[in-house]
């Protein structure tokens, strides 16, 4: 198994602050992936744009092609955004 990190830059388009709360990776086969540890430097004010982290571990035959990721927040209304297109080098 390998480590693997994803960074994502979220948009928060709420009126409350948002938080990471969890995340999964999707792969292209639709099969999840188990997520290590989510984290982020501070709440995402309304309005603002902040980086997110996401820690996986995976076979590197496993890490080709292209994953989907789906963040939430603490927030029980959060609903939840896709970020298609992610790939590792």
């Amino acid at each position: 198994m390998h480590p693997l990190a994803v960074e994502q830059e979220l948009r928060n388009t709420g009126s409350t602050p948002w938080r990471l709360a969890g995340a999964v990776l999707v792969g292209p086969q639709g099969v999840e992936w188990k997520v290590l540890g989510v984290w982020q430097r501070e709440p995402i004010a309304p309005g603002e744009k902040r980086f997110i982290w996401v820690e996986l571990e995976m076979e590197a035959a496993a890490a080709r092609g292209t994953f989907t990721l789906k963040p939430w927040g603490q927030e029980a209304s959060g609903g939840g955004q896709f970020f298609d297109g992610v790939s590792f080098p």
